[in-house]
């Protein structure tokens, strides 16, 4: 049997005895806690002496003066963060009268007074949890995405068949048909029994007008004018609620509202949502 190397690189000997940390402990402390964290742990790992793991006697005044922070809050903060994740335990704890250090035990080595108990190593058991909660969260998300992405494709598909049917959704008529259906739809409307010649007249008109404007062709004076004649007439919070149903950002809609241009895909969605949402008897009478 082949004898084992001796290694190449050796610490300096200086100082004395050595604090072995095996790299699963080094490894978990630093993803697993914070700097000060990390800080703490070597300064218990450093009064543990071979003998009194369980026992490792460590004051706020000592934490302080090994880690060079005298921030009592902070300290003990992260000697908590080290128990919450399974590092170390708290093994006794001392009243301040009593003037006594609390002690603590490091999970990743054996304890007892003869080393009888071996490690519990609870690290391990947080790194098994944190394992499980990022693929239970990974799988989550994933799910949510796959769920976004079909609404989406679903979202899409069916704006584009509103936008194909636009013409005929928003009274897109071929001209000369709008004039004439809509005066026959006006002379028959219950209305016109307590309206003179002259008032059903400038009803049609008036109605020719309002279905011109909700045409295919509209350009973007006439959008403008369309959507702002609606959102005079709808109750509070419908132009959120009209940007978010033809899918036209927020901001976009409001800048546009104000006077500046609508980027072209979004003119044909705003103008069948606001159609869609604009009954004809509010148009007339707008």
């Amino acid at each position: 049997m082949a004898k084992r190397k001796k290694a190449l690189h050796e610490a300096d000997g200086r100082g004395g005895k050595y604090s072995l940390i095996p790299k699963i402990v080094i490894d978990r402390l630093l993803v697993s806690v914070g700097p000060r964290a990390v800080a703490v742990a070597l300064a218990l790992i450093r009064r543990f002496n071979g003998y009194n793991n369980g026992a490792i006697a460590l004051s706020t005044r000592e934490l302080a003066e090994a880690i060079g922070s005298a921030n009592h809050k902070a300290n003990i903060a992260a000697l908590h963060e080290l128990e919450r994740t399974g590092f170390v335990t708290l093994t006794a704890r001392y009243p301040k009268g009593q003037r006594k250090a609390n002690e603590y035990r490091l999970t990743f080595i054996s304890y007892g007074p003869n080393g009888e108990h071996p490690a519990t190593n609870e690290y391990l058991a947080n790194l098994e949890t944190d394992l499980e909660t990022k693929k239970i969260s990974a799988s989550k998300t994933e799910a949510r995405m796959a769920v976004r992405a079909s609404e989406t494709e679903a979202r899409r598909k069916h704006r584009a068949s509103e936008m194909e049917a636009g013409a005929t959704e928003t009274c897109g008529f071929q001209a000369p048909a709008p004039a004439v259906e809509m005066e026959a739809h006006i002379l028959n409307h219950p209305e016109r029994l307590n309206g003179s010649p002259s008032n059903t007249s400038a009803f049609a008109s008036k109605s020719q007008a309002v279905a011109s404007r909700g045409s295919a062709c509209m350009d973007e004076r006439e959008l403008r004018d369309f959507a702002l004649s609606y959102l005079a007439w709808a109750q509070p919070g419908a132009q959120s609620k009209l940007a978010h149903d033809v899918g036209v950002p927020g901001g976009t809609l409001s800048k546009f509202l104000n006077g500046r241009s609508l980027p072209e895909q979004y003119r044909m969605p705003l103008q069948l949502g606001v159609a869609r949402s604009f009954p004809m008897e509010a148009r007339n009478a707008a």
